[in-house]
């Protein structure tokens, strides 16, 4: 079995069973490679530890640091290459004490006793044990690690030393030249990722490509075959590793290692990196850490923008939009210096913010006019105190109607600021050079395309936001599975380059969909607000406008779906079309506007059924 992962230009480590330099294809990352990007995202070195000596890797300064693999034994075993049979004479309770017990070779090697009684049995086979069963599954059980307490620290120790040897080695991670290598063991693997176990339960051989830089390699490995914090510690040596692992937890599913590389890039992020580590963000889909990088944006705008990083990474609409949001975020009636991170939103929340006030202002005056007339009905004096108290809240009435007015008058103005910079932009995209345009176009690769139907992404193509995306696994003898190296009998050792040209080009693993239910989030422009619903591939646009008449009770025919097409003109969506693929990928576009505002010349689009 071959799992190839792509390295970069960087020098492969030695030791663990990896040899030589490791060439290849370079990931990129915002049309970066791996190497370059490392030059734009520099984060801090860790304190010393206070002088104290390193322990040596397994030694007794690590003894507190075990694992066990207690999850290979349950449920029937992973993938087990052995059984056990206890002696039938041994205990007293029928055919439970037959029952056989599936182990693996490469974890019972460090028991003396086990391995001396697998010598001799061939791969699937069962070996009989001369002891009772609860004697062998305590003699298995601290094989495995259990309790971690007692056998963890030599069970840690022995797995690093298979990984070292590579010994009962039954699948190999691979550079995609070949040169580059890791002696690994499926049973482990299967346990520690959800990726893997899911590769490995596809049946027989496996080809899948998993980017990680070459340095990463071994730290990875062994990260893997521990699961320990010190492994993980190593992992983000230097701290600017951080991105690389990040990417490869998001692919093989390993939510904690991602956590942490999230969590150290959140704690780093700074006036030189933050541009770069909001590229990192949006392809994790990291909706924090892409919030954490556009609200330091705002509140350093004036120091980020002298990176030289900025002009490169961060396009112009948003470098506008970044300017408005500072200002925004400055004068902010509800909350002065607010984490704002989009302009919707902000607009969306101060509307929201608005008319919760004027309709809690509403009740007070109504209230108050309840509390005058009930006074007047008694007769009471004038310099009553129930009179005065009626008169002090009707000026702090007064008072907020004044507020509310501002804030009213703030919000329209924010309004026209958003609404010019979004208009401001098709005039800067034609100011571009045209050649500049083409020829940018002609280099980049072709964007993914989502549909109802699952569709294979290519490793260069992203994946929209809001698409479903599952893991492609092939056979290892699928012409078309990625990292095809030729037949499965080809040794990775022994390919050649010309066969690696003649291969394939390698697949990203994942297929994506719209989903069949997805929610719609409209932006509503007569009343400032959003409006969502669920909708489907069947759901028409008129479906769509009932509600929203149904929602802010207006006549039918009120509302109309419009998108601003290359002339920034409004294009009105025709009622009978559907939410095709083209809309979904259009919804960001889309605008609620009042059917009475629409020129009388306004294209339609899309008026087919």
């Amino acid at each position: 079995t071959h799992l190839n992962f792509l390295p970069s230009s960087f020098g492969c480590p030695s030791g663990s069973g990896v040899g030589g330099a490791c060439g290849g294809a370079m990931l990129t990352l915002t049309d970066r490679s791996w190497a370059e990007l490392s030059t734009t995202i520099r984060l801090p070195e860790p304190p010393p530890a206070g002088g104290q000596a390193e322990a040596p890797e397994g030694g007794a300064g690590e003894a507190e640091d075990g694992t066990d693999l207690s999850l290979l034994l349950r449920g029937g075993g992973v993938l087990p290459d052995l059984f056990l049979r206890p002696q039938a004479d041994a205990c007293g309770d029928g055919g439970r004490a037959r029952e056989t017990i599936p182990v693996h070779r490469c974890i019972i090697a460090q028991s003396p006793d086990l391995q001396q009684l697998a010598e001799g049995v061939e791969d699937g086979g069962t070996a009989q044990v001369p002891m009772g069963r609860d004697a062998l599954w305590q003699h298995v059980h601290a094989a495995y690690g259990l309790p971690s307490a007692n056998h963890g620290a030599a069970l840690r120790r022995h797995l690093l030393q298979l990984l070292s040897s590579g010994s009962f080695a039954d699948a190999e991670l691979v550079s995609k030249d070949g040169v580059c290598r890791v002696g690994v063991h499926r049973a482990v693997l299967a346990i520690r990722s959800d990726w893997f176990r899911a590769a490995f339960d596809h049946g027989g051989s496996v080809a899948h490509t998993v980017d990680v830089p070459s340095d990463l390699l071994v730290d990875f490995a062994k990260y893997l075959y521990t699961n320990g914090a010190s492994e993980m510690d190593k992992l983000f040596e230097p701290p600017d590793r951080a991105v690389a692992v990040a990417m490869v937890a998001d692919q093989l599913l390993l939510e904690p290692l991602k956590l942490r590389a999230v969590a150290l890039l959140l704690e780093c992020i700074d006036d030189e990196n933050v541009c770069s580590i909001l590229g990192t963000a949006r392809l994790l889909s990291h909706e924090e850490l892409y919030r954490a990088c556009v609200w330091h944006m705002t509140r350093n705008l004036l120091t980020v923008s002298q990176s030289p990083f900025f002009e490169e990474l961060v396009p112009p609409s948003m470098q506008r939009m970044l300017t408005h949001l500072q200002q925004a975020s400055l004068c902010n009636p509800i909350h002065t210096n607010a984490d704002l991170h989009d302009a919707r939103e902000f607009l969306g929340m101060l509307r929201e913010s608005l008319e919760e006030q004027q309709y809690r202002h509403a009740e007070a005056v109504e209230r108050q006019r309840e509390e005058e007339a009930e006074l007047r009905a008694s007769r009471l004096p004038g310099e009553h105190p129930r009179w005065k108290r009626v008169l002090g809240v009707n000026q702090t009435l007064t008072a907020r109607a004044n507020r509310l007015e501002n804030f009213k008058g703030f919000i329209a103005r924010q309004e026209q600021i958003f609404s010019q910079a979004e208009s401001a932009e098709p005039r800067a995209n034609e100011k571009l050079d045209p050649s500049r345009g083409a020829a940018a176009e002609a280099a980049s690769p072709p964007d993914f395309t989502p549909t109802y139907e699952w569709q294979e992404g290519l490793p260069h193509q992203s994946i929209p936001p809001g698409l479903e995306v599952k893991l492609v696994l092939r056979a290892y003898g699928d012409t078309h599975a990625p990292g095809y190296l030729g037949s499965c009998n080809q040794k990775t050792t022994g390919t050649t380059e010309e066969g690696l040209d003649a291969a394939p080009a390698p697949s990203s693993g994942r297929k994506a969909r719209i989903p069949p239910v997805w929610r719609l989030k409209l932006w509503v422009q007569p009343l400032k607000c959003f409006y969502r619903q669920d909708v489907r591939a069947t759901t028409r646009v008129d479906e769509v406008l009932s509600g929203l008449e149904r929602e802010f009770r207006k006549s039918p025919g009120w509302f109309s779906l419009a998108l601003e097409d290359q002339s920034g003109l409004p294009a009105v969506v025709s009622s009978a079309r559907v939410f095709d693929p083209d809309l979904f990928s259009s919804q960001t576009a889309l605008r609620v506007m009042e059917s009475s505002n629409l020129p009388s010349s306004c294209a339609v689009w899309g008026n087919e059924e």
